[in-house]
């Protein structure tokens, strides 16, 4: 039973660790206070910066997934990458 519960636990580990990275790249990165810009949208200028960073920001978010989900696959035995034979 612990080793059941110490295993879940050590997947949650990479999950969170990409959930904070991608919490704090689009904070750090935006170009002003998320709070300000949600309560006045109509202020905000439309320009290509706008759609780059958020392609930037989808792409950070894929890489993340990836490395999280081959994680997974190194963490939970049941769970085996493309092309593995079954023991």
């Amino acid at each position: 039973m612990l080793r059941f519960i110490a295993r879940r636990l050590l997947l949650l580990v990479p999950i969170m660790f990409a959930v904070s990275v991608v919490v704090f790249l689009i904070l750090r990165l935006g170009p002003n206070d998320p709070a300000m810009s949600y309560l006045r949208l109509s202020q905000i200028p439309p320009t290509d910066d706008a759609l780059a960073f958020l392609l930037f920001m989808v792409a950070i978010f894929v890489v993340c997934n990836l490395l999280v989900d081959i994680c997974y696959a190194g963490l939970d035995p049941r769970i085996r990458l493309a092309g593995e034979e079954n023991p």
